[in-house]
């Protein structure tokens, strides 16, 4: 669906039974801001956008843990999937879906589209999770008769 409703779960389990979010910060709280909807493509199915506010970003600067970086570089040996790495990016795209839903809610909308989500490395081990797109103002489209 083009339409998600809480922006990415956060990871609560590794296929190793660890919960990720132990020594991970929480996001802050921007639940005043879940109603806000999102949209990969640049309508609503069921929406009319009547207005455009403009440009909605959100983004998180995160690091990576040295101790765990060790255990990958030991599991990187062998393949397979990195559970730290995957819980780790999965949070920074819920806080970055998160900011851009209050940066929307900001701008005065309710809605937003053409969503996208980046990412790009800022130092040797810092890497930036960027969401971004066009805040609207929308209505419940009226059916058809």
């Amino acid at each position: 669906a083009n339409v998600m409703d809480d922006g990415f779960a956060y990871v609560r389990r590794t296929v190793f039974g660890e919960d990720q979010r132990e020594n991970s910060p929480e996001p802050e709280d921007h639940s005043e801001a879940m109603h806000i909807l999102v949209s990969s493509s640049e309508t609503l199915p069921g929406y009319a956008i009547v207005e455009y506010k403009g440009l909605a970003t959100g983004s998180t600067v995160r690091t990576r843990d040295i101790a765990r970086d060790t255990t990958s570089a030991f599991r990187s040996w062998f393949g397979g999937e990195l559970p730290h790495y995957t819980a780790l990016l999965q949070q920074s795209r819920a806080q970055a879906l998160s900011r851009l839903r209050k940066d929307t809610e900001n701008l005065g909308g309710n809605a937003v589209v053409a969503v996208r989500v980046t990412t790009s490395n800022v130092a040797p081990t810092a890497s930036e999770v960027m969401a971004y797109g066009t805040a609207v103002v929308v209505k419940e489209a009226k059916p058809v008769s």
